[in-house]
């Protein structure tokens, strides 16, 4: 319930402070983010990321949480490389500051699931 609550909670602040909620899906980050979670991100605000970051894209309408496996600039661009944790190889291609969502601040064990249990409904 705590957990619920703490949700809605940052779902509120969301609109205010520059912070949004989603689901794990997948198990692409097992180890440190499992299939279920609700991980909370912090809005990307320009500020350089670092290797070893996990941050939210948006790549060709996916919505992605990866972490950032390798950062180069390249004719003046940031080019972020990204990986799961779980994956064996890096992703395709890399992500440019236009695609970042955000920067995950903190995880929320499991409390995913049933919104999990409720999509693979409509399927």
């Amino acid at each position: 319930l705590f957990a619920l609550v703490a949700v809605a909670i940052m779902m509120l602040l969301s609109c205010r402070f520059s912070f949004g909620a989603l689901v794990v899906g997948s198990e692409s980050m097992s180890g440190a983010i499992e299939k279920g979670d609700v991980i909370i991100y912090e809005a990307y605000s320009r500020e350089p990321i670092a290797e070893g970051e996990v941050i939210v894209f948006d790549k060709e309408g996916v919505r992605t949480i990866h972490r950032v496996d390798d950062v180069q600039q390249i004719d003046g661009e940031m080019r972020y490389y990204t990986k799961g944790d779980a994956n064996e190889e890096r992703d395709t291609g890399y992500v440019t500051e236009s695609e970042i969502v955000g920067t995950v601040i903190h995880r929320l064990p499991a409390i995913g699931y049933p919104t999990l249990m409720i999509d693979s409904l409509f399927d």
